[in-house]
């Protein structure tokens, strides 16, 4: 694409992205209004699979996710089960597929929704299926999800994540860390055109952090109880993007891409082509940052400022 096209591009989006110009809020108070939100529009329906698999002393387990779309909420169990399923849909041919090995070294558990012929399909299409998926706190949790258009509330709070790999095609996913995850995760994040919110971050603990945005707004914020050094790579396609960051952080950022993609920030001192917050070398707990930015805006800042 050349310069004078990609100006075209940019001044046919500003509009889209002007009106998403809004002050960022804050990950709670969001959540609380998006959940609301949520109740109030998911669709009842008579089709139903619930299902709990018994927890045995397993110490580990892979939880496998395949889902067409709709609602799809996800946090820990309660109840003593290895996991608890609550699985609603709108038409007999989408009844879910659950299958549990427990013979192999990590327990696998997969949940799929069959193959639908249907072409084009959107969100309103599947607004009738919800699942609701909870999971033990004792095991160390293997996480794969492959979704296509879903409005998604997955709340990681008091699980032992160590892996999580997430593919979304469309809509809406929010993501939450309210307490300290003892592993050392990858946590891998690809949506297509969706809208991403994700809270707590620092306290997911990870390793490494990859967030690939195709078309849509996002929101992280890295905030919580982060402890040794990881890495973000974050890499934005077209859209409107905000990273709210802890202030006892020590922070590195390298951005790269186009043009048509500035980014705002302040506090940082700038070394060659990195930004380096002011405690970075003194500070005891580090993430480094890795931008790559193609049509929009990104705004970075720290958890305190408005």
């Amino acid at each position: 694409m050349n310069r004078k096209s990609c100006w075209l591009v940019l001044v046919a989006l500003l509009p889209a992205l002007w009106s998403c110009r809004e002050r960022p809020r804050e990950p709670q108070t969001q959540s609380e209004q998006r959940r609301g939100h949520r109740e109030r529009h998911a669709s009842a329906s008579n089709l139903q699979l619930a299902q709990q698999i018994t927890f045995a002393g397993q110490t580990a387990l892979l939880l496998d996710i395949e889902y067409t779309g709709g609602y799809l909420d996800f946090e820990a169990d309660t109840s003593g089960a290895l996991a608890s399923l609550e699985l609603t849909y709108d038409n007999a041919h989408l009844c879910p597929e659950i299958t549990f090995d427990s013979t192999s070294a990590t327990p696998v558990l997969k949940i799929r929704t069959p193959h639908d012929r249907r072409e084009n399909l959107s969100l309103d299409d599947l607004r009738s299926n919800r699942w609701r998926i909870k999971v033990s706190r004792k095991v160390a949790l293997e996480c794969e999800i492959e979704a296509g258009a879903v409005d998604a509330w997955l709340d990681f709070s008091g699980l032992q994540l160590e892996d999580l790999n997430i593919n979304v095609g469309a809509g809406e996913m929010e993501l939450e860390f309210r307490e300290h995850n003892t592993a050392k995760p990858r946590i891998r994040l690809n949506a297509g055109a969706a809208t991403v919110t994700a809270s707590g971050l620092c306290n997911a603990n990870f390793e490494t952090f990859r967030f690939n945005g195709g078309v849509g707004k996002s929101e992280l914020f890295f905030d919580g109880d982060y402890q040794g050094e990881g890495r973000v790579e974050l890499k934005f396609g077209v859209g409107l993007n905000t990273i709210r960051l802890a202030q006892d952080l020590g922070v590195k950022i390298r951005k790269s891409g186009s043009f048509l993609a500035p980014i705002s920030l302040r506090g940082f001192d700038k070394e060659g082509s990195y930004y380096f917050s002011p405690n970075y070398e003194r500070a005891t707990n580090r993430l480094d940052f890795e931008i790559e930015m193609g049509v929009g805006h990104t705004s970075i800042k720290w958890m305190e400022e408005r």
